[in-house]
This record gives structure tokens, C-alpha cells and sequence, in this order.
């Protein structure tokens, strides 16, 4: 085991959650803390790490000056090692484990006494699953001023079963799913810093097989990742069997024939445009090209040959200009529509650009 999948432990190591973290940790710098936050978004994008992280910072007794927590004393390692002693409780949401178990544990946390400090911290992991009652046990406890010592930490990936209930009592802070060839790049530089031997060419192709293979949860793509490296078989093949085939990869699919000017390519669009919400399609279409806008541009002061084979494995095309001229025409759609995207005026402007 190479430790791919190691958990961040301060903010530098958490991955594309940008706007979360420097409100958090600006927050800490500033001594403000927010008591009461709520994590929401997919499986795999950062919920649980970012809990850990504020939750250790809170606590810790050398805090860094960027707001990280030290990663030494007794209160970080409570919660990196999993510990959970002294002034920290941890509750997973969907483990019905009981009213009366979430009482004691509530009960416990908040009449403890420890030499660590008043501060203490209450994390519920997938809040969402637990029960009515349990919910409401929370709520007397979040609004107490005797409690303003207290952090309470949540995180959900189905934000709307708690709305009425907490919503409006934390600060919510919504994570974005990361497209797919962002989790690319960031698997390559993790693949750089393991030290793990590996094929060039999984260091192109095979890094975005294994993004795209996780459909935008980079804690799945991180154990794929895992178990390719453990097999030693880089093959496209072993990669696919790992997991689903993500709905990137048929976006990007999509967009190569476009860029192309395959023949096929707007009987696809039809077909796969009329199953889904356009809006949604098209907002997922800008998204992965401006990805790869921004692997072309990164590529110039980074690794370029790599990047330049990335490209081509993606979209079998010699340069980079068929997708320069994708991006400047999605934009032209998101222009003339605006926040509602016409169906019928994105295919003439696609067809008018690359048939």
C-alpha cells in the first residue's frame, strides 16, 4: 500500500474545495470561528476531511499561523487517530445506533470537564440519518449561549432531508464536485509525490481513465487508484473494471466527435440531449471543456508533453485549436440564452461552428 490515500491533516492538503477553505481558515486566523456549519455535497469530495480538519484547528493548542491545526498535540491527534477522547465526539449519521446512545453522547460532551480548554467540538457525520427526534435533541444545545464554546460540525449529502430542521441554524457551506480532468492532474501529482513506478503512459491516458472512472468522487478515484498501483496492471481494461463508467467520459466522447466533425456526432447530441435536462447537459459540457482549457494552458508551464498526450488521448486531435474554438462557442450559447439554455439554438451553433 502506497498511502495514496492518506487524509489531509492541514488546509494545503485538501483538494478543490477553494472557496470553503479560505472562509474557514481565514476564520481562524481572524479568531471568528463559526459554531454551527453544515458540509453539504456528493460522497467523496471533501466533507469529512474538511470536518476534521476545522474541528482539529478549533481545538488545537499550537495552531499554525494559517490556521491549520498542529497535527501533534492532544487534541489533533484525538481526532486524526480517530480517538475521539477528551473534548471531541464523533457520531456517524446513518449507524442507527439510537435516541438514547445520541443523548449520552451529547450529554457526555457537554458537561465534560478536561484540562484542554472550554472548547469543544461535536461532529456528525451524514447528519441526514438520523432520526426526527434525534435532530431535535440538537437544536436546544445549538442555541444555547452557554454554549459558545461549543462546535457543532455537520455534513450530509442529502441536505434537503435536514433543511427545516438545522438549515437555517448553520453557516452552509455547498463543496462543488470536481470534474474529472481535474481529478486527473491531481492524481498525477499524487503519483509524482508517492513515488509509486508507474508506465508513462498511465501518467496520460491512464490518469484520466481513472479520474473519469470515478465519476467526480475523488475518494473512489483515489481507491482505484490504490488497487491499480497494488495489481500492477495499468491496462485501460483493468482501470474500467474498477468502477462504472462515469458520465464524463460520454461528454467527452460527445465533444471529441464534435471537434472532430464526425458525421455521427449530432445524431449522438440528439439522442443523449433529448434524455436529459439541456440546461444540465450543456452546463456539464462547458465544464469538462473548460477543464481541458485549462490543462492546455497548464500544460505550457508544467509537464507539456505529458499534458499534449493527455489532450490527444481525449480528443484525437493534433492541436489544441478545435477545443479553443468549443470553448468560444459554448460561451457564444451561454451568451445568447443565459441562465436557460435553448436546446435548438445550441445544436445550429455547434453545427454552424463544426459540421
Amino acid at each position: 500500500m502506497l498511502n495514496i490515500e492518506s487524509k489531509p491533516k492541514n488546509w494545503t492538503e485538501i483538494q478543490f474545495q477553494d472557496q470553503v477553505v479560505k472562509v474557514l481558515q481565514t476564520s481562524l486566523m481572524d479568531k471568528k470561528e463559526p459554531n454551527v456549519i453544515l458540509l453539504e455535497g456528493t460522497s467523496g469530495i471533501g466533507k469529512t476531511s474538511i470536518a476534521m480538519v476545522y474541528g482539529a484547528a478549533v481545538l488545537c493548542s499550537a495552531r499554525k499561523e494559517d490556521g491549520s491545526p498542529c497535527g501533534e498535540c492532544p487534541s489533533c491527534k484525538d481526532i486524526f487517530d480517530e480517538r475521539y477522547q477528551r473534548n471531541i465526539r464523533y457520531i456517524n449519521g446513518v449507524a442507527d445506533i439510537g435516541i438514547d446512545f445520541y443523548r449520552d453522547t451529547l450529554k457526555s460532551l457537554l458537561d465534560s470537564q478536561t484540562i484542554f480548554g472550554n472548547r469543544k467540538v461535536l461532529i456528525v457525520d451524514e447528519i441526514h440519518g438520523l432520526s426526527k427526534e434525534s435532530l431535535d435533541l440538537l437544536l436546544l444545545p445549538i442555541e444555547s449561549k452557554k454554549n459558545k464554546d461549543v462546535f457543532f460540525i455537520f455534513a450530509t449529502t442529502e441536505s434537503a432531508k435536514i433543511k427545516d430542521t438545522l438549515g437555517s441554524r448553520c453557516l452552509t457551506f455547498k463543496l462543488k464536485q470536481p470534474e474529472g480532468l481535474s481529478i486527473a492532474t491531481y492524481i498525477m501529482t499524487k503519483l509524482g509525490t508517492s513515488g509509486a513506478r508507474v508506465p508513462k503512459s498511465f501518467l496520460t491516458e491512464g490518469a484520466v481513465e481513472v479520474a473519469l472512472a470515478s465519476n467526480g468522487n475523488v475518494r473512489t478515484a483515489l481507491t482505484i487508484l490504490d488497487k491499480v498501483l497494488l495489481s500492477k496492471d495499468f491496462s485501460i481494461e483493468n482501470i474500467q473494471s474498477q468502477s462504472d463508467t462515469s458520465s464524463d467520459k460520454d461528454i467527452l466522447s460527445l465533444l471529441s466527435k464534435i471537434i472532430q466533425g464526425n458525421a455521427s456526432a449530432f445524431l449522438d447530441f440528439n439522442r443523449i440531449v433529448a434524455k436529459n435536462d439541456a440546461t444540465e447537459y450543456f452546463n456539464k459540457m462547458l465544464s469538462n471543456i473548460a477543464s481541458v482549457h485549462k490543462l492546455v494552458i497548464a500544460g505550457v508551464s508544467l509537464n507539456k508533453p505529458y499534458y499534449e498526450k493527455m489532450i490527444t488521448s481525449i480528443f484525437s486531435v493534433k492541436d489544441d485549436l478545435g477545443i479553443k474554438k468549443m470553448m468560444e462557442t459554448l460561451i457564444s450559447v451561454k451568451t445568447l440564452c443565459g441562465y436557460t439554455i435553448d436546446r435548438n439554438i445550441l445544436e445550429y451553433k455547434l453545427l454552424q461552428e463544426f459540421k
